[in-house]
């Protein structure tokens, strides 16, 4: 890792892989594989990295990368995310991470999230997964001072199987 970070060789990596790929989105999905190569960096890690320089609606004007790179499309399967999506399929589907981000894929290509804000993109399973993410998170969502967080007993009006509040 160390050595990327030497000599400009996160650039040269981002010049290469720029050169070869001429899709962003597909750029995004090489940068991960290359990332997650190095030792002890593995795909969730690169795939973290690799989206936040990439995906505006995650940081807004702190994504240097894009458009060149378009981190859209890519999908961390965290603890919180694993779970969610094992809650919401179904029963007996594959717990792999590959299954998990397909099936993550395959619910974002149902939505247009512009219905929600007219500035995000239309597709962005990184956006999708980063909501179950949010909504999982309990410590996210004391955080953000979630009304939830204050019940006692916890609403059962949401999701009680994926709410944080309600679940064991």
């Amino acid at each position: 890792w160390l050595r990327l970070w030497r000599g400009d060789g996160v650039k040269a990596l981002l010049d290469a892989v720029s050169l070869a790929e001429p899709s962003p989105t597909k750029r995004a999905a090489l940068l991960v594989e290359r990332f997650a190569a190095v030792h002890r960096v593995g795909r969730k890690l690169a795939t973290m990295f690799v989206s936040a320089l990439s995906t505006p609606a995650l940081a807004p004007g702190l994504t240097p990368w894009f458009p060149e790179v378009d981190g859209n499309e890519l999908v961390v399967i965290d603890t919180n995310v694993a779970r969610a999506v094992d809650v919401l399929r179904a029963p007996g589907a594959a717990k792999t991470y590959d299954a998990r981000e397909r099936w993550v894929r395959e619910q974002a290509a149902k939505l247009d999230l512009r219905a929600l804000r007219p500035n995000l993109p239309a597709y962005s399973p990184r956006l999708v997964q980063e909501a179950l993410y949010a909504f999982c998170s309990k410590s996210n969502r004391v955080a953000r001072r979630d009304v939830c967080a204050g019940r006692a007993p916890p609403c059962a009006a949401c999701a009680p199987a994926l709410c944080p509040f309600t679940s064991p």
